[in-house]
């Protein structure tokens, strides 16, 4: 039976659409709408920050203890992610901006984050039944869906507004259309084994944190982390130039992710790992092999 990995891309679309575009999109709106101060805004997506750090751990064990059930967790995930998109751009707030706001983002924020981790965590199990090189074939079909929802949400809004007055309501309404399709097509794809007994969130660390590799990784993602991603809607807002180029241009390249694929023989006793250069120019596939693709931008 052929694998259905088309699956795999679209439901990576839907996670990344609902990443970074919503980092520059959602700031913007409320300014132009509401009024909303960016630095009230800034306080309110530094909080949620310091949620995640609690969250996403207690997320992940939530996410392994109900592994027998994951169709259903998912399902509930993707209505809390439609929900909460559609209250962010769809409502007009009934309570206080910033306080919307803020709701919105807790929900749509913890939407994101348990799917991810169920996402990712199940991609691992599929890739072992695709045969030789699965990891790579897999995370070339997610990473390339993954790209492309990212680069297409993030100039959808700007295509929209030149043809309709509401375009983020607009967009609201087509995310909820992928999400439809992505959940639908994924269906099959959750293969819900029965979950072992399972550790405290905090007991899962002890085997990371032991290991220096894994150590010095998390150190560089900390590092990648802390500049201006999380800036991105003041620029937003001072550049009024719609991001065509980017857009396109990244929207373009999926197809040849697989090929740019590498496999990072480092990273053997964690599994194998898929780093890419996406947008890198094709040749003879020398190239830096710390470059990943990284479309999440709360992990």
């Amino acid at each position: 039976m052929t694998p259905r990995l088309y699956a795999w891309s679209l439901f990576a679309a839907l996670i990344a659409t609902a990443g970074l575009p919503i980092y520059i999109h959602a700031p913007k709106f409320y300014v132009d709408s509401y009024g909303v101060s960016l630095a009230s805004m800034g306080f309110v997506l530094a909080g949620l920050r310091l949620v995640d750090v609690v969250q996403d751990p207690a997320l992940g064990w939530l996410a392994e203890s109900t592994r027998p059930h994951r169709k259903t967790g998912v399902a509930l995930a993707v209505i809390l992610l439609v929900t909460s998109m559609a209250a962010l751009f769809a409502v007009t707030p009934p309570i206080a901006p910033l306080w919307w706001f803020a709701l919105c983002l807790t929900g749509l924020f913890s939407a994101f984050s348990f799917l991810t981790i169920c996402f990712y965590a199940e991609g691992v199990a599929k890739a072992e039944t695709l045969g030789p090189g699965g990891h790579i074939r897999l995370a070339g079909w997610r990473e390339g869906g993954s790209l492309l929802g990212v680069c297409l949400a993030a100039v959808a809004p700007v295509a929209l507004a030149a043809a309709i007055d509401s375009p983020f309501t607009a967009f609201a309404g087509l995310f909820a259309l992928l999400a439809i399709l992505a959940t639908l097509a994924m269906q099959t794809q959750w293969l819900g084994h029965a979950a072992e007994p399972t550790p405290s969130p905090f007991a899962l660390f002890r085997p990371v944190l032991a290991d220096r590799l894994a150590r010095r990784l998390l150190l560089i993602a900390l590092l990648n982390a802390t500049p201006g991603r999380r800036h991105l809607h003041p620029v937003s807002l001072l550049r009024r130039k719609p991001p065509w180029p980017a857009g396109v241009g990244g929207a373009a390249s999926p197809p040849l992710l697989p090929c740019r694929s590498t496999f990072h023989p480092g990273l053997d006793r964690s599994g194998p790992q898929t780093w890419a250069a996406p947008g890198a120019p094709l040749g003879d596939g020398a190239g830096d092999p710390g470059l990943s693709l990284d479309l999440h931008p709360w992990h």
